[in-house]
C-alpha cells in the first residue's frame, strides 16, 4: 500500500467498523472524536486496534496526549511508522 492509498484505506476502516463518511468529509484536519467524526473514547480506542491489525504497526494510546486525533495525524503516524520499519530492515 502506498502513502497515497492511506486515506482510502482509512475510509474503508471507518465504513466497515463505524459509519460511512460523507463524500469529502475525511480531510486531514477532521477530528475523529466527538467534535468531528463523532467517535467516543471507546470507539477511538477500537479504531486504533483495528488500524494496528490493518496497517501492521502499533498505535500507542499516547497519540491521544498530543491533542485531538485527526485524520492527518493518523495517516502521518502510519506513514512514519512504515518509514521507520523500512529503515530498520
Amino acid at each position: 500500500m502506498t502513502t497515497a492509498q492511506l486515506p482510502d484505506a482509512l475510509h474503508g476502516i471507518l465504513s466497515r467498523h463505524f459509519r460511512t463518511p460523507a463524500p469529502g468529509e475525511l480531510h486531514d484536519a477532521l477530528d475523529l472524536g466527538p467534535a468531528g467524526f463523532g467517535l467516543d473514547s471507546i470507539a477511538l480506542a477500537e479504531l486504533l486496534i483495528v488500524c494496528e491489525d490493518h496497517f501492521g504497526c502499533p498505535f500507542p494510546y499516547t497519540l491521544f496526549d498530543e491533542g485531538p486525533l485527526t485524520v492527518g495525524r493518523l495517516i502521518a503516524h502510519v506513514r512514519d511508522a512504515r518509514a521507520r520499519w523500512t529503515r530498520s530492515t
